[in-house]
């Protein structure tokens, strides 16, 4: 009955490894939604690509950083199950930047920053190096803490909002092409 609108095509048959392909990317946001119409479906549908994901495969990677997009784990609605899925992926594929920013980029939209500088040391720790993003939002932590931390006095937090302010300014020196960086320092 697809036949036309999803397109498989065999990249490794030994291995398992096929790819499918949606003909319009409106077709198939279609299919998704009248497949998997609850959140227990996607789930469910995420958790066992991730399992069977084989990231020795450059095609696979690219499905996994896929995946971590607003049509793919964007489409649940928990954050802390986003967050599981986005640490399913970290374990399975290490070496992969974008699981690992949507991951601190829930944790401090949602206020845990320390679980956030955990992940930040970790990405660090296994990349060797923070990228834009992870620069950006190690310097969004203290800025955010600072704004809405209760209790603080203000002269600690106009030296959490300094503290953010100069790391992002140092960090616009290394990623001068970020303009996300930019959008934080205004």
């Amino acid at each position: 009955d697809m036949d036309g609108v999803v397109h498989e095509k065999t990249l490794d048959a030994s291995q398992g490894i096929y790819t499918w392909h949606g003909r319009h990317v409106v077709i198939s946001s279609i299919i998704q939604k009248a497949k998997f119409s609850k959140q227990e479906d996607l789930l469910s549908l995420f958790s066992e690509f991730i399992e069977n994901a084989n990231p020795t495969y450059k095609i696979e990677q690219i499905n996994l950083v896929e995946l971590c997009g607003r049509k793919g784990i964007g489409l649940i609605e928990s954050k802390d199950t986003q967050n599981f899925l986005y640490r399913k992926i970290i374990s399975k594929a290490p070496s992969l930047r974008v699981p690992r920013h949507r991951l601190v980029s829930n944790l401090v939209n949602s206020g845990q920053y320390q679980l956030a500088e955990t992940e930040i040391r970790l990405f660090e720790s296994d990349v060797r190096y923070l990228d834009g993003p992870m620069t950006r939002f190690a310097a969004l932590i203290p800025i955010r803490r600072a704004l809405h931390s209760p209790g603080l006095e203000a002269d600690i937090r106009l030296s959490l909002l300094r503290q953010g302010y100069s790391q992002l300014e140092a960090g616009i020196q290394q990623h001068k092409n970020d303009r996300l960086m930019y959008e934080a320092l205004c």
